[in-house]
């Protein structure tokens, strides 16, 4: 049976007389749930039907057109949009089945048992690190309670709901503070929790700051550059994997490539530098914080991050970025040089004969798909690749002959502009 009421004696514990649950949790069980929270789960079920709906109907339109069709030869994922469709209208489905069934969390405030608990100790830290970055933020409170129907109190560690930015909540609880506490049964024990932890109250335990929401130059350029990094990203990937293909020299020499790897190597090494200082900037300020904290009595951050760790995986990671950043950046500016050794050249086009030795199609990671042409100048045994398109491939036949237009290059780099079989 649920407890309506907090139990007043605690062994070794002691609840103060003062001590009051708030007015939500006064109510027997099941308690309704306040109109704020139905509210904003009603609103967050509609948006996500609208979203789930207007991209698999846009996945269904798009799969029928025919550049997208011709695209997909390319770019694989465009092949599965009716599957991706398909699949986003499943998820819709038992979204709207499981509309009505809550998390776990607002299931203890709902049929919970309400008890006094004290708080001894309090801090915001990460709750998942993935390769020594940190994920998903909480706040973990460690706090002292008896269970309902238990002789004896116990301690336990209690985590809150999770965090989407850290930076935009904070806890108005303090250690020492004599909480309420939900308790409820589950298979294998009980499901404990704070009451200001699970988001009902927006007054009471964890807290969204109300910041200043005003358009700023700098919030607008902040949210044009996150808007652009997702397709950045997929550009740069299909940039370079196209220019190594189709813009690649015939001849060069290390002499002649060292400027552009040198170049890309110095930028991944400055942009690796600067995410270091912002890094032990950022545990200097944490650190400083947290001193101040701790004389108020309020809840303490664990700042973590590869940079300042201490464990072998922590240098395993630094040694990685150190070599790795400045090695892709390298890579990254070589593309772009041999792109403009390309497109910024006017010289003639000399005429060549080679020999086709083969044409395949190579898969990168599931996603990218390249058709290849591979061929040798007569009387040299080094191969060259010879990036075309799918209908441009099915002309040549292994071991026939084949014209290539070859440049000379911006940069004096020559390259091969166009290939046609004989």
């Amino acid at each position: 049976m649920a407890q309506e009421g907090p139990l007043k004696e605690h062994d070794k514990l002691t609840v103060p007389e003062d001590f009051d649950l708030p007015d939500a949790l006064i109510h027997p069980v099941p308690r309704p749930l306040p109109d704020n929270i139905l509210h904003e789960r009603h609103l967050k079920q509609l948006l996500l039907q609208i979203i789930l709906g207007i991209i698999a109907v846009g996945c269904f339109v798009f799969s029928r057109l025919d550049w997208i069709q011709y695209m997909s030869l390319y770019f694989l994922p465009l092949a599965w949009l009716d599957w991706i469709g398909g699949g986003l209208l499943l998820i819709q489905f038992i979204a709207l089945l499981r509309r009505n069934t809550l998390p776990v969390h607002l299931k203890a405030f709902r049929d919970g048992t309400a008890v006094p608990a004290i708080i001894n100790d309090l801090v915001k830290k990460p709750e998942i690190v993935i390769n020594g970055v940190p994920s998903q933020y909480a706040y973990f409170a460690n706090v002292s309670l008896r269970l309902p129907g238990e002789p004896d109190s116990d301690n336990y560690v209690i985590k809150s709901i999770q965090l989407p930015n850290p930076d935009e909540y904070n806890c108005n609880y303090r250690v020492g503070d004599w909480v309420p506490a939900l308790c409820m049964p589950v298979k294998g024990g009980y499901y404990i929790n704070l009451y200001g932890f699970i988001g009902v109250d927006k007054n009471a335990g964890v807290i969204k700051l109300d910041k200043d929401k005003k358009l700023s130059v700098r919030n607008i350029l902040k949210l044009s550059l996150l808007l652009m990094l997702l397709p950045g990203f997929f550009f740069v990937l299909f940039w370079n994997i196209y220019a190594m293909g189709r813009y690649s020299p015939l001849e060069m020499n290390f002499s002649d490539a060292w400027p552009a790897l040198a170049v890309g190597a110095v930028a991944g090494l400055f942009f690796t530098f600067i995410w270091l200082l912002y890094s032990v900037r950022k545990a200097k300020m944490v650190k400083i914080a947290n001193a101040e904290a701790v004389k108020n009595g309020e809840s303490e951050e664990v700042y973590h991050d590869f940079w300042i760790g201490k464990g072998g995986s922590s240098w395993f990671i630094r040694i990685i970025v150190f070599v790795g950043l400045p090695l892709l950046s390298a890579v990254i500016i070589y593309c772009w040089a041999i792109s403009l050794n390309a497109l910024f050249d006017r010289s003639e086009a000399r005429i060549e004969v080679v020999d086709i030795d083969r044409t395949y199609m190579e898969t990168h990671a599931m996603v990218f798909r390249q058709y290849i042409i591979e061929y040798h100048f007569p009387g040299k045994s080094k191969k060259h690749k010879f990036l075309a398109s799918y209908p441009h491939i099915a002309y040549f036949i292994d071991g026939k002959g084949a014209i290539v237009a070859v440049h000379k290059g911006a940069f004096g780099w020559p390259w091969v502009k166009k290939i046609a079989p004989l």
